[in-house]
């Protein structure tokens, strides 16, 4: 880029390519080389061409209406307003990477869960499959029980019977 200078120590001809950027106004201006001379060729200038054919290739389209000020300032508009895009863009680019690495995190204890919840569903099959076979031991031990329960009832009656045939027995020796 060029050297800047101050526009109240600029020479003619700086000040003169400050106007015909369209920053006259600015406080500092680019400074030229030395030794420089004026085109007195007008619209014949090949350097002023130049500067508008690289402009309109900057743009990407025909300024052929624009004075070269006009056309700066229209490429200067362009661009400032691209970089305010480009900042939003960076803004909401980020704002989406935080969407989504919060929604990576979220997938990855959904995951965890599924993975969890699979875990304990085989776990209840297996408790399900044991309780189910509990289920059928303590089925058949109640009924054993209740066959032996069924025999000692028949068995304590037929001691019952005997003991009262062997008091009886004991009563008809005894009365003999």
């Amino acid at each position: 880029p060029l050297e800047l200078v101050p526009g109240d120590l600029a020479s003619p001809q700086e000040r003169q390519l400050a106007s015909a950027l369209g920053i006259a106004e600015h406080r500092l201006v680019p400074r030229l080389p030395g030794g420089l001379e004026n085109c007195h060729r007008g619209s014949k200038c090949f350097w002023s061409w130049l500067a508008r054919a690289a402009l309109e290739q900057v743009a990407g389209v025909s300024l052929g209406h624009l004075e070269l000020p006009e056309m700066i300032d229209r490429l200067r508009s362009e661009l400032a307003e691209l970089r305010r895009q480009a900042r939003k863009d960076a803004s909401a680019l980020a704002t989406l990477r935080d969407v989504c690495g919060a929604g990576e995190a979220e997938l990855r204890e959904l995951r965890a869960a599924r993975a969890r919840l699979q875990k304990l569903e085989t776990e209840n099959e297996e408790l399900r499959g044991a309780n189910a076979g509990l289920t059928k031991t303590v089925d058949v031990l109640r009924e054993d029980f209740k066959e032996a329960t069924g025999r000692c009832r028949a068995i304590e009656a037929e001691l019952a019977e005997a003991a009262e045939r062997a008091d009886e027995a004991e009563s008809a020796l005894e009365a003999m």
